[in-house]
């Protein structure tokens, strides 16, 4: 291993923006993903940058599986002017608040 090398990246850890929950979408600037662990605001916290997630959504928002997300106000949306952080593993239905997410590391 080169000398310069710290780790894989796929789990970093972050100082919470705010209180959050295990399972979390978790974004501090430019850096992203689930929480491992429930933290409160200002204390550091695992997040996990990869992998698929059940993630929640707006109940109004559709999407299709493969769809390019973002995230904003607490939900997953199709991407529009934010940042590609997801794709849809499973479609966004109408009345559904949760779907399946593949985190874009």
């Amino acid at each position: 291993i080169m000398k310069t090398y710290l780790q894989s990246g796929d789990v970093l850890t972050v100082i919470a923006p705010a209180a959050v929950t295990s399972g979390e979408f978790v974004v501090v600037g430019d850096l992203y993903g689930v929480a491992s662990a429930s933290a409160a605001a200002g204390e550091p916290v695992e997040i996990k940058r990869s992998g698929v997630h059940r993630m929640p959504k707006a109940s109004a928002t559709t999407f299709n599986q493969g769809d390019k997300l973002q995230f904003a106000a607490g939900n997953f949306a199709p991407l529009d002017s934010g940042e590609h952080v997801a794709t849809a593993l499973t479609a966004g239905v109408d009345g559904q608040t949760t779907f399946e997410a593949v985190i874009r590391p």
